[in-house]
């Protein structure tokens, strides 16, 4: 695997389709309207994306135009992307069929005659709210339940960009907390946490704004004129498809046996009741597919669009721009917060977002010491804020798509995404800037050439070059933990886990090239004693790598680690060592008969600092 270098330029493809089509629809609605023309529809967001990825195909010269389409290839076939795209379908064509068989009006009006007249508006909030947790996707809550905002709003004289904003609105929340959202999926288990841990961190956050949004709702319901009255008339059959669907979600059964039940059970009640015939089924799902296809493809541009960006290491530019600003826990989750959305404005899809940050985003809960609950909180609720306000992600275009809005007219309205932000905000401003506990973090340690830091999958050829070297380990332990293991890949995968118990092991990089390995062990926490050791691959010795490895070390633990007793042994035979630990302020203090794992005592040196 090759580590992408951190490179801003190739971050411009975003920039771009930014100034396009954000820029043009502000210029072309508010600078130079123009009568009956929408400002944001004069640039299509197909063509906006399909300009930004000829631009990224122009970057990165060192790729051949087959090998760019390879990535692109392999970042449309993601996972999340393809289920997306399915969902998609289905969304379209139940909301087709749903408004042919006069299920959207006849559930609409009936909702009218239920709630209380002024509070309608309120009413939607929660419902979105229910039904997106239920279901686990926002875009499956907002095809199901736009139409009947679209249908509230025109039968009772609402704001149609107020009701479908508020259904946009609920559905995040709902997407946000759903233990069956990709999202949540995608958060808990690249961080290595339970669910239900998240859930508890994300709920203080979450609950709150949802609670603020439904006030302002209700005040605004009391305040406002727009009071829902009158008697309205609908056709009790052609509701219960749409409540046998929101039964389905509610005990959460998969979004895609919904949606297609859903389908089937207003094609038999839209033929009992005669407002469809064979003919206008099948008409009336494929225009519902048809008009969901310009959200397809821009999903497509987009998951090609950031596929070249992560290959260009734009995202690996960000990370480096993230470390260089957090200096403290606090620091590192506005970095965290940050990467997430920054993530998701690239790839407008908020599963995508957390795939691509969270390896990064645990390599800053590890150094800056925030606790991987928090991490998946964090990934999940930004994600999920940008993603319901970015007018090009698939929740807004949705909802445009069935309501015939401009995506942008609806972003005033999204008042919980807002309100969650401010919680977002005001929760990590609250966290306490704790002292780092020692093993608690993973340091990234920087000298004249030497740079102390985690090891990567990237590694993985110097490690086991390292591994297979019997010089390197003549003087050595039998038990270290890299030879524990025949797969190095494991070793790697495991040395934060399972390693970080009971030794914290840093990669050695001289010049950004893998040099070897530095470790602390045997930490005592009372007497904030710890011991060191490390080993070089042969072609770096005898430059001072080692003397300026235990210097870097010596620094760290003295000063930020906060650590009184320093120890080491080595080997007596092992003079080059013993040479590198008095050039540190080591005193040989003992010699002593240790197991170093060769079944017999191994003669050592004991040294103290």
């Amino acid at each position: 695997m090759t580590k992408k270098e951190p490179n801003f330029k190739a971050l411009f493809p975003i920039a771009l389709f930014l100034i396009l089509y954000l820029g043009n629809g502000i210029y072309f609605q508010y600078i130079n309207p123009t009568e009956g023309v929408m400002g944001f529809y004069v640039v299509s967001v197909v063509l906006a994306f399909s300009i930004s990825l000829i631009v990224a195909f122009l970057q990165n010269r060192s790729l051949t135009f087959d090998e760019k389409i390879h990535v692109c290839a392999r970042g449309i076939g993601d996972d999340n992307i393809v289920i997306m795209l399915f969902i998609f379908i289905l969304a379209g064509a139940f909301s087709g069929i749903a408004g042919a068989a006069g299920g959207a009006d006849s559930t609409a009006n009936l909702l009218l005659s239920i709630i209380p007249g002024r509070f309608t508006v309120p009413g939607l909030f929660l419902i979105s709210c229910i039904i997106s947790m239920s279901m686990g996707t926002s875009v499956g809550a907002i095809s199901l339940l736009a139409p009947i905002a679209v249908a509230v709003a025109d039968n009772g004289g609402l704001s149609k960009a107020l009701c479908v904003g508020v259904i946009v609105g609920g559905s995040m929340f709902g997407d946000n907390l759903s233990f069956i959202s990709d999202t949540t999926i995608a958060a808990t288990k690249t961080q290595g946490v339970e669910m239900k841990d998240k859930f508890r961190t994300n709920i203080r956050v979450a609950f709150p704004a949802a609670a603020i949004t439904l006030i302002i709702l209700i005040i605004y319901a009391i305040v406002s004129d727009e009071t829902v009255a009158g008697v309205y008339k609908y056709n009790i059959w052609q509701a219960l498809p749409y409540f046998a669907v929101l039964i389905l979600s509610v005990i959460g059964i998969n979004v895609f046996i919904v949606l297609f039940a859903g389908c089937a059970l207003f094609t038999i009640v839209g033929c009992f009741t005669g407002t469809l015939t064979y003919s206008s089924t099948l008409a009336s799902m494929g225009n519902g597919i048809s008009g969901i296809f310009e959200t397809m493809i821009v999903t497509i541009l987009v998951a090609s669009i950031a596929a070249l960006i992560k290959e260009n290491g734009g995202f690996e530019a960000v990370l480096a721009m993230i470390r260089k600003k957090a200096g403290s826990k606090r620091g590192g989750m506005f970095g965290i917060a940050f990467l997430t959305a920054f993530m998701d404005v690239a790839t407008a899809n908020n599963t995508v977002a957390i795939v691509i940050a969270a390896p990064i985003a645990k390599d800053i809960s590890r150094e800056y010491g925030v606790e991987p609950r928090k991490v998946a909180s964090l990934m999940d609720t930004c994600s999920c804020i940008t993603q319901g306000i970015i007018p090009y992600g698939a929740q807004l275009l949705v909802a445009a798509n069935l309501s015939g809005l401009a995506a942008f007219s609806m972003i005033p309205f999204l008042i919980y995404p807002f309100i969650l932000m401010v919680f977002v905000v005001i929760s990590i401003v609250k966290e306490k800037n704790d002292k780092k506990e020692f093993f608690s973090v993973i340091p990234h340690l920087k000298g004249s050439r030497v740079t102390l830091k985690q090891i990567s999958p990237e590694d993985e050829d110097g490690l086991r070059e390292m591994v297979k070297s019997e010089a390197v380990y003549r003087y050595l332990p039998t038990f270290l933990y890299e030879k524990k293991y025949e797969d190095v890949s494991y070793v790697i995968d495991h040395l934060y886990t399972e390693c970080l118990q009971d030794s914290l092991i840093l990669g050695i990089y001289v010049d950004g090239e893998f040099a070897g390995l530095a470790e602390m062990y045997g930490y005592n926490k009372e007497l904030r004693k710890v011991s060191v050791g490390y080993r070089l691959l042969e072609r770096f010795w005898g430059q001072g790598i080692a003397t300026e490895t235990l210097s870097l070390l010596m620094t760290y633990l003295t000063g930020e680690a906060g650590m009184e007793i320093i120890t080491a042994s080595t080997m007596e035979e092992n003079h080059a060592s013993a040479a590198v630990l008095k050039k540190n302020g080591f005193e040989l203090v003992a010699h002593a008969d240790e197991d170093w794992g060769y079944g017999v005592p191994t003669p050592a040196c004991k040294w103290i600092r």
